[in-house]
C-alpha cells in the first residue's frame, strides 16, 4: 500500500474547497481509523495481493470484500489481455503539471499501451457514491502518470475510471476526458494551490466530514452559530423559545426553504459543541445537566466460527440452521466476475426494481425528482384548442 502528501489527490477536495483547511488540521495527530476506512484499507490489500499475484489468506476476507475486488480484477484483465501494462499502486507526481511537489499520491491501477492511459481509483465504500466527473482526485493521478508514462508526448487518449461496485448501478464508471479539458481542470487546480497557504477556511458539509481540525474550527463553529441564529430569526421566534408545530405547519414553501438551509451549518454547530461537552466530562469535569453513558452493547461470539461450529453441531444443529443461506440480491449477483456480458444481460429479465423511500434533498442534487404537483408533470404537453375538442368529444362522458 502506498502513502500520499498532505495536499495529494486523496485529500485534494478537501484542499481546493477549503484553501485554509491545511493550516487547520497542522499538528493534529492522525485519527485512529474508522471501521469504514480498516475495511477499504484491507480490501485495497486484497486487490493489491489478488492483481500481483501475491499470497493471501482467502479466509481472512469476507465474501463481500472478494466479490468486490474480483469486479476490479476482472475487468483489470481484460485490459491486460489486451496488451495494457499494468502498475498497481504506483506512487505518481503531478509536480509538472499542478506545479506543486507536495501533490504526489499512490494510484491504484494505472494502464498504459503506446496510445492509451487509463488510470482507475477503487472504492470498497458505500455510503457515497463517488462520480468520475469533476472529480479533483483522478484529475491529479492522470497528471502524475501522464508525467510519469507519456514524458515526452501526451498520450492520444486518456480514460479515468471509478471502480465502486457495492453501490448501485454501473460498478465501473469511466470518462474519456479531452486533453484539453484536462489541461483546464490542472490548470484550476494549479491556481487554486497557490492561494492555500494562509488561505481561508470555508465550513461545509464535505469539506469538514474527515477534517481533523472539525470539533475546533472557528470558522465551522461561527459559521454554525450565525446559521442557528438566523434560523430561529426565519422561525420569528427567540433561542430557547419552544417551537410550536402549529408554527412550523403556518410557514410558507419559501419559509421551510430558507430555514432547511441552514440545517447543516446548525448540526456541525451541534457536534462540535457535543464533542466538546464529551471531551470535558471524560477530562474529569462535570457538564450540568448531562453525563456519559455506555450504550447497550450488541452481543457477539467469544470464538471463532470454526470452534462455534464444532459447537453447533454438538448441540444437533445442522448447516442450514445455524448458518443459513440466502440467495443474493440482483446487484450482488451481477457483480460475479465470471457471468458473461450476455449473462448481465439476461437477468435483468429476473428482476424487478422497488421504488425507494422518498427523501428530502437539495434540488441540485443528480437524482430526478418526485413529481407530486399535476400542473408541474403536465407542463410540457402543449395542445392546440382543436387537439383539445376533438380530444373531448373522442372521450366517453358517464352521467351519474
Amino acid at each position: 500500500m502506498g502513502d500520499h502528501a498532505m495536499k495529494g489527490p486523496s485529500s485534494l477536495s478537501r484542499r481546493l474547497t477549503c484553501l485554509g483547511s491545511l493550516e487547520a488540521e497542522d499538528g493534529f495527530p492522525e485519527e485512529p481509523a474508522s471501521v469504514y476506512a480498516a475495511e477499504g484499507t484491507k480490501a485495497h490489500q486484497l486487490l493489491e495481493n489478488k492483481l500481483l499475484g501475491l499470497p493471501y489468506e482467502s479466509g481472512n476476507y469476507p465474501d463481500e470484500m472478494h466479490r468486490a475486488v474480483d469486479i476490479a480484477v476482472a475487468w483489470t484483465q481484460r485490459q491486460t489481455e489486451k496488451g495494457y501494462v499494468l502498475f498497481v499502486e504506483t506512487r505518481v507526481d503531478p509536480v509538472d503539471y499542478l506545479n506543486d511537489p507536495d501533490c504526489w499520491g499512490t494510484a491504484d491501477i494505472i494502464l498504459v499501451n503506446d496510445d492509451h492511459l487509463i488510470v482507475a481509483d477503487f472504492k470498497y465504500g458505500r455510503g457515497v457514491i463517488v462520480n468520475v466527473e469533476g472529480n479533483h482526485q483522478l484529475a491529479a493521478y492522470a497528471a502524475g502518470a501522464v508525467s510519469k508514462h507519456f514524458p515526452f508526448a501526451v498520450p492520444p487518449k486518456i480514460t479515468t475510471a471509478i471502480i465502486q461496485s457495492r453501490t448501485p448501478g454501473d460498478p465501473i464508471k469511466t470518462l474519456d476526458p479531452s486533453y484539453v479539458d484536462l489541461a483546464k481542470e490542472w490548470a484550476w487546480i494549479r491556481d487554486r494551490l497557490v492561494f492555500i497557504p494562509g488561505g481561508v477556511r470555508t465550513p461545509g458539509a464535505d469539506q469538514c466530514k474527515f477534517c481533523k481540525a472539525r470539533f475546533t474550527c472557528v470558522a465551522r463553529k461561527e459559521a454554525g452559530i450565525e446559521a442557528t441564529k438566523e434560523a430561529f430569526a426565519a422561525l420569528t421566534i427567540n433561542v430557547g423559545d419552544p417551537i410550536s408545530q402549529e408554527n412550523i405547519e403556518s410557514m410558507s414553501p419559501g419559509e421551510l426553504s430558507e430555514i432547511l438551509d441552514y440545517e447543516a451549518a446548525t448540526r456541525a454547530l451541534f457536534g462540535m459543541v457535543r464533542h466538546q461537552a464529551e471531551s470535558v466530562i471524560v477530562s474529569g469535569l462535570d457538564v450540568p445537566g448531562y453525563k456519559m453513558v455506555s450504550e447497550v452493547g450488541r452481543r457477539a461470539w467469544a470464538l471463532e466460527e470454526e470452534d462455534l461450529a464444532k459447537k453447533f453441531k454438538s448441540m444437533k444443529l445442522t448447516l442450514d440452521e445455524y448458518s443459513p443461506r440466502e440467495i443474493l440480491d440482483p446487484a450482488g449477483i451481477e457483480k460475479i466476475a465470471k457471468l458473461t456480458d450476455k449473462q448481465r444481460g439476461n437477468l435483468a429479465k429476473l428482476w424487478t426494481k422497488k421504488i425507494g423511500k422518498p427523501s428530502l434533498v437539495v434540488s441540485t442534487d443528480d437524482r430526478e425528482g418526485i413529481v407530486y404537483n399535476s400542473a408541474e408533470a403536465f407542463k410540457d404537453i402543449a395542445i392546440s384548442d382543436d387537439e383539445a375538442i376533438e380530444i373531448l368529444t373522442d372521450t366517453p362522458v358517464s352521467f351519474i
